[in-house]
C-alpha cells in the first residue's frame, strides 16, 4: 500500500480548524482493506458518509510531538458517529463500532486480527504510523464493559498505536470518538500509563455549518419522499433562505433573552443550541412548508414552543434508547437463574426518569425514591453505575446547570407538573427555581384537555407571570396581561394577549391554583397584573429594590411592602401606572419611592408615610362591587374572538365549561348579557354584539384599562342585585 505523508499538527493550542485541516494530519491509505472475516458490524472496512455530509468544525485542545493516538470528545447527539464515518472513508481507514465489540475480554488487536487474518500487515503499518483506524462509540462499550474491563481495552489500544515507539514526528494512527465523561476516563489511563494524547474536541457547527446542514438534510428528505416542501432550498432559494434566518433568529432571541439578535455576531452564544443536529433536524422539518414567502416571518410563540418540544422529546427519547438498547444485554445477564424477571429497554432511563434525574442533578439532592422502580434489587447497583457515567453527558445540562434556557425551562416544568418525577424527588421542584425562561408558562401548561386549567402550586404563580412577562417581550407586545384571583381559599391565574394585525397572535394559558397560603409572596417586578384577594400579599424583599409596573393593580385585604426601594413604571403615561388598595397597608422598611404624581395610586385608610403623597380616597355613596366582579365581566367578554363570519364568538364549550363554570357570580353576569342582547347563542357559538354593547354605555376597550367605568359599575350593580334577589 501506498500512504500520504501527513502534515505536522500546529504548536498553538485551541486552534479552530475544518475538518479538511484535521485529515491532513494523518495518513491515508490508498484503497480501502477487504476483511477476511465479517465481525457481525463491529468492524467496517469501507464505511459509506451520509449523502451530502456536513462536516463540523473542530477545536484542538492539546496535540504533544509523538502522539499515536487522537482522542475527539463530544456531548451526545452532535455527530460523533457520522463524523467518525466520514473521517473513516475519507482516510480509507477502517472504523470499529466499540458498542457492537466485545470490549475488555476482545482487544482491539484481536479484532483486527479475526477480521484480516494474522498475515495482514495492517496492525504492524497502524503501530508505525502509515495507517490507521477509528474507534467510534467508546462511551457506549464503557457501558456494557463496565471501567475495568473497559481500561483493558484502553491499554491495548496504546499498544496497537505503537506508542512506545521513541518517534516524536511520527503520524497519529487511532482516533478515538467518545462522550465527555468517557473522555476524561481515557485521559487519565494515559496520564497514568505517561503516553502522550492529542485531544481534540467535535464542536456545535458554526451559522455557516448549520444552514448547509439544514439544506442537505432537506434534500435527503426530498430524496427519500419526493414530498415537494422538501424542494424549496433548491425551489425557492430566496424566500426559503429568509424564513429559515427568521426563524433561527427568534430562537436566539428566546436563548439570548434579548428581542433583536445579530445570528452572525451573536452565534457563539447560541451555537451550542442553534448549531446541535437533533435542532437543526427539529428547525429543518418546521421549515418544510410548501410556500416559504406566504409563512409569517416568525414562528408564534405557542407555535416556536411545539417545535422546541419536539426537539427536547427527540433528544429524550434518543438517549433513552441508547442507554437502555445496550444496558439491557448486561443487565439481563447479570441476573441470578432464580430471579424470574423480564427487563424490557423500553422501561428504563425514559424522559420522566431522565427529568427526575436531570433535577436532582443540577440541585444537588439525591432522589426520593430509586428509578426504574420496577428494576430488580439484583442489577440495581449496575445500572445505577451505568447512570452515574451516562448522566453527566446528558445534553440537557453542561456541569452542574442546564445547557440552556430551554433545557431549563422544559425539565423544571416538566418536575413541576407530573406526579411520577414529583414523586421521585427529595423537596418540592418548585422549592429550587431560581430563575425562569419565557417557555417555563407554556411548557408548565402541557398536558391538559382543553377543557381544563393547569393546577399549580400557589408557589409557582410568580415563576408563571415572569416567564408570560418575557415570551410577551420577545414578540414585541405590550397588549398583554396578568389576572391573578386568589379568593374563599382557592385561585385562577390567567395571562393573555390580544392579537394585533401583522404582528402577533392571540393567546392565552390558564391556570387553577391550589395549596393557596393566605399570602401570596411577590418578589420578581410586576408589570400587566391585576391581582384580586381576600388575603394578603407581600411585595418585594427586606434590604432590595422593587418594580412595579406599568399597569399593575392590586387589590388585598392586606399589603405589605417588604422591599427597601421601589420604582413605578408608567412607560405610556397612563394614571395611575399602579394603584394599590387594602384595608391594612404596610411598608416598614420602604425608604424611598421613585414614581411620579400620577403614576401612583394609594387607597388605604392610613397609608403608610412613603406612600401618603400618592393617597386617593374612594369616592362615597352608590354600592360597593367587589372588584372580582369587574375582572369576572372581562374574562367573559375577552374570551370573545373575531370568527370567519365577520364577529366576535366564542365557543358555547368553552365559555360555559371553561370559564363560566359553575361561578354563580359569572352565571348571572352572562345572563344579564344575554338579556341585554350583547351576547346571543346559535347552535354551538355564542356571538358578541357590539353595537348592543356600546348602548349599555362602555366598550371593550373600556375592560381593559384596569379602572372600570361608571357604565361598567352601573351593569354590574344590575347583576349583583339579580343574584341577591335569587
Amino acid at each position: 500500500m501506498r500512504y500520504r505523508q501527513p502534515e505536522s499538527p500546529s504548536t498553538e493550542g485551541g486552534a479552530v480548524m475544518h475538518l479538511t485541516q484535521f485529515l491532513k494530519r494523518f495518513p491515508n491509505m490508498n484503497g480501502k482493506l477487504t476483511l477476511a472475516t465479517p465481525q457481525g458490524g463491529a468492524l467496517d472496512a469501507s464505511p459509506n458518509p451520509v449523502a451530502g455530509y456536513v462536516a463540523p468544525t473542530l477545536t484542538e485542545s492539546t496535540w504533544p510531538p509523538g502522539a499515536s493516538v487522537v482522542l475527539v470528545e463530544a456531548p451526545g447527539a452532535v455527530g460523533k458517529t457520522a463524523a467518525a464515518v466520514a473521517i473513516a472513508d475519507a482516510l480509507n481507514w477502517p472504523i470499529v463500532f466499540a458498542e457492537k465489540a466485545q470490549v475488555g475480554s476482545y482487544s482491539l488487536s484481536g479484532l483486527i486480527q479475526d477480521a484480516m487474518g494474522f498475515g495482514n500487515p495492517f496492525i504492524a503499518d497502524v503501530s508505525a504510523g502509515r495507517a490507521g483506524v477509528v474507534v467510534d462509540s467508546l462511551d457506549e462499550a464503557h457501558f456494557r464493559a463496565g471501567t475495568e474491563n473497559f481500561l483493558a481495552f484502553i491499554d491495548n489500544v496504546t499498544k496497537v498505536s505503537g506508542a512506545d515507539s521513541e518517534s516524536t514526528d511520527r503520524a497519529p494512527s487511532i482516533i478515538l470518538m467518545s462522550r465527555s465523561d468517557t473522555a476524561e476516563l481515557v485521559r487519565l489511563a494515559f496520564m497514568d500509563a505517561h503516553v502522550p494524547l492529542a485531544e481534540v474536541r467535535l464542536d456545535f457547527f458554526d451559522l455557516n455549518g448549520a444552514r448547509n446542514f439544514i439544506k442537505a438534510y432537506m434534500a435527503q428528505r426530498f430524496t427519500e419522499t419526493g414530498r415537494t416542501e422538501y424542494n424549496m432550498p433548491l425551489a425557492s432559494p430566496g424566500p426559503f433562505e429568509r424564513l429559515r434566518d427568521s426563524r433561527m433568529k427568534q430562537v436566539a432571541s428566546v436563548l439570548l433573552r434579548r428581542t433583536d439578535t445579530d445570528l452572525a455576531r451573536a452565534w457563539n452564544e447560541v451555537r451550542d443550541f442553534l448549531g446541535y443536529t437533533p435542532v437543526l433536524v427539529a428547525l429543518a422539518e418546521s421549515l418544510a412548508v410548501k410556500n416559504p414567502a406566504a409563512e409569517r416571518a416568525a414562528l408564534t410563540a405557542e407555535g416556536q414552543s411545539n417545535l422546541l418540544r419536539e426537539i427536547i422529546e427527540h433528544i429524550s427519547h434518543r438517549e433513552q434508547r441508547k442507554f437502555s438498547e445496550h444496558m439491557r444485554p448486561k443487565l439481563h445477564a447479570l441476573l441470578p437463574p432464580q430471579v424470574d424477571a423480564e427487563i424490557a429497554a423500553s422501561s428504563m432511563y425514559l424522559p420522566e426518569e431522565q427529568c427526575a434525574r436531570l433535577m436532582a442533578f443540577v440541585s444537588g439532592e439525591e432522589l426520593a425514591m430509586p428509578l426504574p422502580a420496577a428494576l430488580p434489587d439484583a442489577v440495581r447497583s449496575t445500572y445505577e453505575e451505568a447512570v452515574r457515567t451516562f448522566l453527566p453527558d446528558h445534553p440537557f445540562v453542561k456541569g452542574r446547570r442546564f445547557a440552556s434556557v430551554v433545557f431549563g425551562d422544559f425539565i423544571t416544568a416538566a418536575a413541576c407538573r407530573t406526579l411520577e418525577v414529583r414523586a421521585s424527588l427529595a423537596g418540592q421542584p418548585e422549592d429550587g427555581i431560581q430563575s425562569v425562561g419565557p417557555f417555563f408558562a407554556r411548557f408548565l401548561s402541557d398536558g391538559n384537555l382543553d377543557d381544563e386549567d393547569a393546577e399549580i402550586r400557589e408557589s409557582l404563580v410568580e415563576h408563571v407571570v415572569e416567564s408570560w412577562t418575557q415570551e410577551a417581550d420577545l414578540v414585541r407586545t405590550r397588549d398583554s396581561e396578568v389576572l391573578l384571583s386568589l379568593v374563599d381559599g382557592g385561585g385562577a391565574l390567567t395571562c393573555r394577549r390580544e392579537a394585533k394585525a401583522g404582528h402577533n397572535e392571540a393567546s392565552e394559558l390558564s391556570f387553577s391554583i391550589s395549596d393557596v397560603s393566605g399570602a401570596i409572596h411577590i418578589k420578581r417586578p410586576l408589570k400587566r397584573t391585576t391581582i384580586v384577594t381576600d388575603q394578603g400579599v407581600i411585595v418585594g424583599e427586606p434590604n432590595k429594590h422593587t418594580l412595579l409596573g406599568p399597569q399593575v393593580t392590586v387589590l388585598a385585604n392586606e399589603l405589605i411592602i417588604e422591599a427597601e426601594t421601589m420604582r413605578v413604571d408608567n412607560e405610556r403615561g397612563r394614571s395611575p401606572g399602579v394603584a394599590l388598595a387594602s384595608d391594612a397597608m404596610t411598608a416598614n422598611y420602604l425608604q424611598k419611592v421613585e414614581a411620579g404624581p400620577k403614576d401612583l395610586h394609594v387607597f388605604s385608610a392610613d397609608a403608610p408615610p412613603r406612600l401618603r403623597p400618592w393617597s386617593r380616597v374612594l369616592q362615597g355613596g352608590g354600592t360597593w362591587i367587589p372588584f372580582q366582579r369587574y375582572m369576572d365581566l372581562r374574562t367573559i367578554l375577552t374570551a370573545f374572538r373575531p370568527s370567519t363570519k365577520g364577529s366576535l364568538s366564542v365557543l358555547a364549550a368553552k365559555l360555559d365549561g371553561k370559564i363560566v363554570k359553575s361561578n354563580a357570580h359569572r352565571s348571572k353576569i352572562l345572563d344579564e348579557l344575554i338579556e341585554s342582547g350583547v351576547v346571543s347563542r346559535s347552535s354551538s357559538w355564542y356571538y358578541l354584539d357590539l353595537t348592543s354593547m356600546g348602548e349599555l354605555g362602555f366598550g371593550l376597550q373600556d375592560l381593559k384599562t384596569g379602572e372600570p367605568g361608571e357604565a361598567v359599575l352601573q351593569f354590574l350593580n344590575r347583576c349583583t342585585v339579580s343574584t341577591r334577589a335569587d
